[in-house]
């Protein structure tokens, strides 16, 4: 009698090549009732907060900065930069905080616009922008965004 072989073969859903995962590891917590918001970011970043602007730093120099913003509208480049019109889009998180976000097709920086629902009914809006081709710190920020306190 010849020996049956049997072989075990477990399919998996094709993931793209350089996939992101679906979520970043827990993280920090960032809380300020001064800028009204509560943001979540990676165990490995530092905080920097001057009262003007909030840097969340990497250990390799990768930042993003939340800021005020005088405009709704993310799309504007800097004061003497003419650059490709960015792709926009508008969502709401799970925190019902609001954010447009815009890609630079050419630098691939990126810049959202924030609003948030204070309890007292007033709305406060903030920016948070990165030049990080890498997307998923800053996707990760947007998407933990929350009015606090």
């Amino acid at each position: 009698m010849a020996p049956v072989v049997c072989v075990v073969l477990i399919l998996l859903p094709p993931r793209a090549v350089g996939a992101a995962p679906d979520l970043l590891p827990p993280g920090k917590t960032f809380t300020s009732a001064i800028w009204g918001l509560a943001l979540d970011y990676p165990d490995d970043w530092s905080v920097d907060d001057d009262g003007e602007e909030v840097r969340f730093r990497s250990a390799d120099g990768s930042t993003i900065v939340l800021g005020r913003t005088g405009t709704d509208r993310p799309s504007e480049p800097a004061p003497g930069r003419r650059t490709a019109k960015p792709q926009c889009t508008t969502a709401t998180n799970a925190h019902d905080v609001v954010s447009t976000v815009c890609v630079d097709p050419v630098s691939m920086a990126r810049r959202a616009v924030l609003a948030l629902k204070m309890r007292d009914g007033r709305q406060s809006r903030v920016a948070i922008s990165t030049r990080i081709r890498d997307s998923r710190v800053f996707d990760a920020l947007v998407a933990s965004a929350r009015a606090y306190p």
